[in-house]
């Protein structure tokens, strides 16, 4: 009885050892299937649920550089160019993973993949219209069709895509945007750096200023202690002025009182000597009249 209760766990544990397998192949195939139908976003969600059950999966990994070149090519046939790119890196980052893969399908379609991968990448910054930039992606992709061709040299889409790439290069090369254009780029180039240096430039500036002012303010103080000591030395020489006059004032009118009594005296003088004469008109005057009564 024990011995068939074993027998029976042990076919149990191989039944869901199977079944879970046949799960994860089921959802798998159909996220593959979602794939070829075009149903991008919902296989990208699929292999990452997947990718939580086996997250260092090589197959998952290689389906999920697939679903995002799928997503880069999407965008580029609608001219959205920014949204391409963003696609094409993240299929580059996926496809790099499994360059070194054990399964040799997955390794040389990967190696294939990345190196068109790379040719999106240059055709997408063509069509962004950076030249400099450009050149240097298809310079790249150039590289990467040559060291596939050295692992497999027998690929013909790898020839037909280098040949390509190759002529579109030196069309390029052989047809440079107007000077203007790279006169364009190299100012902007230069503008950028001009602003960066005028940032540093401000922000020594603003040290410099930061450091001055605790110098400035030293400075006002002393000029109000400057401003203080000058208001109070003027209220000091105006008072030493006003007292000096105070001073002068007084001495003038001591001075002043000896004439002022030569003046009384002078005029009290010329009062009596009015007075005696007068008094002798006076005189004269009752003898005429009686001189004249006399006369008469």
């Amino acid at each position: 009885m024990h011995r068939h209760l074993l027998v029976w766990i042990a076919l149990m544990a191989i039944a869901w050892n199977g079944w879970a397998a046949e799960s994860f192949r089921q959802r798998l195939d159909k996220a593959n299937t979602a794939l070829n139908s075009g149903k991008i976003d919902e296989a990208l969600g699929a292999y990452r649920d997947l990718q939580t059950e086996d997250p260092e999966s090589e197959t998952l990994y290689y389906n999920l550089g697939c679903a995002h070149y799928r997503q880069g090519r999407e965008a580029a046939d609608q001219k959205q160019a920014q949204d391409a790119l963003a696609s094409f890196e993240e299929a580059k980052k996926n496809f790099e993973k499994v360059l070194n893969a054990r399964d040799s399908n997955i390794r040389q379609n990967a190696a294939f993949q990345h190196a068109n991968t790379v040719a999106q990448i240059a055709l997408q910054s063509k069509e962004a219209q950076k030249y400099e930039e450009t050149v240097k992606a298809f310079e790249e992709s150039i590289k990467e069709y040559e060291s596939f061709l050295k692992q497999y040299p027998g690929h013909e889409g790898a020839r037909a895509k280098l040949d390509y790439m190759r002529y579109i290069l030196k069309t390029m090369l052989q047809n440079p945007p107007p000077p203007q254009e790279q006169q364009g780029q190299g100012e902007q180039k230069k503008d950028e750096k001009d602003g960066q240096k005028q940032e540093q430039e401000n922000q020594q500036g603003q040290e410099q200023q930061n450091q001055d002012e605790p110098k400035q303010d030293d400075r006002k103080d002393q000029e109000k202690k400057d401003e203080k000591s000058g208001e109070t030395q003027e209220a000091s020489e105006l008072k030493e002025a006003q007292q000096a006059e105070k001073e002068q004032q007084e001495q003038a009118q001591d001075e002043a009182k000896p004439d002022d009594k030569q003046n009384v005296e002078a005029l009290l003088q010329s009062l009596e000597d009015t007075d005696h004469r007068e008094q002798r008109d006076m005189l004269n005057q009752r003898k005429e009249i009686k001189m004249r009564k006399e006369w008469w």
